[in-house]
């Protein structure tokens, strides 16, 4: 709510006019809500698990308000060369789609992030 990239910037952007301020609840929260009609619309992440698996729509923002929000690794200046060959083979391997049951595996089935990021290595 009180971020640059937040609601203020948003309804400006789009010309919304919501009857009340929105509230802040937490992320996982917000999805079940969503799908049962609590609320209408909800800012969330292009990969979160439960879009797919709750049936819901993400919509695009053709308005380009939001900045693209990327992953970075950071390490020690000695474990660059060695991580960036390993990371580059991982480049552009998952796709949102993906990413999202990925996600769903941890979120929604309670698996461990290891372990699903394990079998998909086996796998691919």
């Amino acid at each position: 709510m009180s971020r640059a990239d937040g609601y203020p910037g948003f309804v400006k952007a789009y010309g919304f006019s919501f009857a009340k301020r929105p509230k802040e609840m937490d992320l996982s929260l917000t999805y079940k809500a969503l799908q049962s009609g609590e609320l209408d619309i909800i800012a969330g992440n292009s990969t979160d698990g439960l879009i797919a698996a709750l049936d819901l729509y993400q919509l695009q923002d053709d308005r380009h308000y939001f900045p693209p929000y990327q992953a970075v690794y950071i390490a020690r200046q000695d474990m660059g060369e060695l991580l960036n060959e390993t990371l580059q083979k991982l480049k552009n391997a998952i796709s949102t789609d993906e990413m999202r049951r990925l996600n769903y595996e941890v979120d929604g089935n309670k698996r461990s992030p290891r372990e699903v990021a394990a079998e998909w290595a086996r796998k691919h």
